[in-house]
């Protein structure tokens, strides 16, 4: 994700388009909702990256950026990363801390797919934003010979997997999911990139045809945000959305964006802070329109949370106590629809 020094990074980044129809399912029955992101009080940045403009679908109840990078700013933008989102694990080495981290999640996946029967010897997986290559060690404990190839977008990442994580790593391209010339993968993991795509459709797709007719997506992906904006959710924040979030998922609108490319949620659940699911092919699966009463729903939930912002303007001195009084209205979260 190199660039030229002489190109201003901040600028190409800035570069936008404003979407008209949903990334999900292209409905362009669409409403406004809020138009801020993370880093809209950041006056040394352009304009055009201090807002997003997100919007719900009324079809399949999507929340998403209407506006986001063009293909040819992606490299620019995702150079931005480190600094904006204060990450500092891309060095080299990867930090221990991240790398403990992200072991300890690599074993959980490795767990879930053994117990869907997906894990047998020579498996075939690829790891889509791979981080360190965790992984790599996690599947071999499982099962012998696995071919594992992993994409990510920082370049220690890369080379602490192919030289210690045991995986086949390559640069992962910004702009959007590229079909590989290797033989069909049994299985696709695919890390929190559905939150971040510029496409996640057309994405998608292209992993649907890097897959075998028998093969398995697994996702893990951002926590679905109507815990995030729900009032008393475990993980409710009053901050604004992360600029780097263009579709903000709650369960359902995932299990639509499934359905929308004919596939099943086979299972999902949430652990901690992510959704995680089991996606597979099926052609007859039509999508669903939203309800009536869905789409209230949806609209409530985040009125309610810019409300919330709005009245407090930023005079929160402990935040503890507002989570524990709000944590003992809101009640259980809702039950996953799959």
């Amino acid at each position: 994700m190199d660039m030229p020094e002489t190109i201003d990074l901040k600028e190409t980044a800035s570069r936008m388009r404003r979407l008209d129809v949903c990334p999900s399912c292209v409905s362009g029955d669409l409403c406004d909702l809020f138009d801020d992101n993370d880093i809209s009080a950041n006056e040394d940045l352009p304009a055009a990256l201090r807002r997003s403009d997100y919007r719900l679908c009324r079809h399949c109840l999507l929340i998403f950026a209407s506006w986001r990078q063009l293909p040819e700013a992606a490299d620019a933008y995702y150079n931005l990363f480190p600094s904006l989102e204060k990450r500092d694990y891309a060095n080299y080495p990867p930090p221990e801390t991240y790398r403990g981290n992200k072991s300890k999640v690599a074993d959980w996946i490795a767990k879930e797919l053994e117990k869907a029967g997906l894990l047998k010897d020579r498996v075939r997986l690829l790891h889509v934003r791979c981080d360190c290559g965790s992984l790599g060690p996690a599947i071999r404990r499982h099962v012998a010979d696995p071919a594992i190839v992993g994409l990510d977008y920082f370049d220690s990442n890369i080379r602490f997997a192919n030289e210690r994580g045991g995986v086949e790593a390559a640069s992962l391209n910004p702009a959007g999911a590229t079909l590989m010339d290797q033989e069909a993968f049994d299985v696709i993991v695919i890390n929190h990139m559905f939150t971040h795509a510029l496409d996640p459709r057309r994405d998608l797709e292209i992993y649907l045809q890097m897959l075998g007719p028998e093969g398995s997506l697994f996702i893990y992906n951002e926590i679905d945000f109507s815990e995030t904006l729900r009032l008393g959710g475990r993980y409710f924040r009053l901050k604004p959305v992360n600029n780097y979030h263009k579709q903000l998922f709650s369960p359902l609108s995932f299990q639509r964006f499934f359905a929308a490319a004919g596939c099943e949620v086979i299972r999902g659940q949430r652990r901690k802070n992510t959704l995680t699911a089991l996606v597979r092919r099926d052609p007859l699966l039509k999508l669903q329109p939203a309800s009536v009463a869905e789409v209230d729903a949806a609209s409530d939930l985040v009125e309610t949370w810019m409300a919330y912002r709005r009245s407090l303007k930023g005079r929160v001195l402990s935040w503890s106590p507002i989570r524990k009084s709000l944590r003992a209205l809101a009640g259980p979260s809702p039950e996953l629809p799959f």
